[in-house]
């Protein structure tokens, strides 16, 4: 009995290690060259159409998928829309438990953005200066796979001191108060230097 607990545990483990997480990028496919792939306002075919993605669209951020799986919800300027599953190919490596390689968090009052492209990083306020730094490491929770830790490097300040920080992922619906857009990662960002750290939150998509 031992031995058939440990087989099935060991069978198990790839399926929860790929289980498919959500929001992911997909691209667009199946779609002829002069068509486009409908938005519609509800995930059904009959639904209002917002507008459309062309033939050759890719990053395409789908938030969710409707129950059935066969919708996904995407951001459409300041509300959110339903694409057709069928005409999207989901672009590989973004599974459960895995920190994205690209994340475009922004908090409001204070506004701030941070900007994590592979091992690049790029925080930004209205008022202070552009600091470009990477990302030092990754880690992730160990007791819940949808958080992560990102450890942050920049150059150094105005004022001539290094700004470090740690940005706090976690895979989890967000608002970002100001508009009807849907976020499926939250942001908590603490960044300073050896005089002091601040905590700023927000949100967080896959793709600008």
């Amino acid at each position: 009995m031992r031995w058939l607990a440990l087989c099935l545990t060991l069978l198990a483990a790839p399926a929860l290690a790929t289980q498919d997480r959500w929001p992911a990028l997909f691209d667009v496919t199946g779609v002829a060259t002069d068509d486009v792939l409908n938005i519609r306002r509800t995930p059904a075919a009959d639904g209002e159409l917002l507008g459309s993605f062309p033939a050759d669209a890719r990053d395409i951020e789908v938030l969710r998928p409707n129950d059935r799986e066969t919708w996904g919800m995407v951001n459409l300027g300041d509300t959110t829309g339903w694409v057709s599953l069928s005409y999207l190919a989901r672009q590989p490596g973004q599974w459960y438990g895995s920190a994205p390689d690209r994340a475009y968090c922004s908090g409001t009052e204070p506004f701030w953005s941070l900007t994590r492209d592979g091992e690049g990083a790029i925080y930004a306020t209205p008022d202070g200066p552009l600091q470009t730094g990477r990302v030092d490491s990754v880690s992730r929770s160990q007791n819940h796979p949808g958080r992560h830790a990102l450890t942050l490097i920049f150059s150094r300040d105005e004022g001539g001191k290094y700004l470090d920080g740690v940005l706090l992922l976690s895979n989890q619906s967000c608002t970002d108060g100001m508009s009807d857009r849907a976020y499926g990662f939250r942001a908590d960002v603490i960044l300073g230097n050896i005089e002091g750290f601040d905590l700023l939150s927000g949100c967080c998509s896959l793709h600008r």
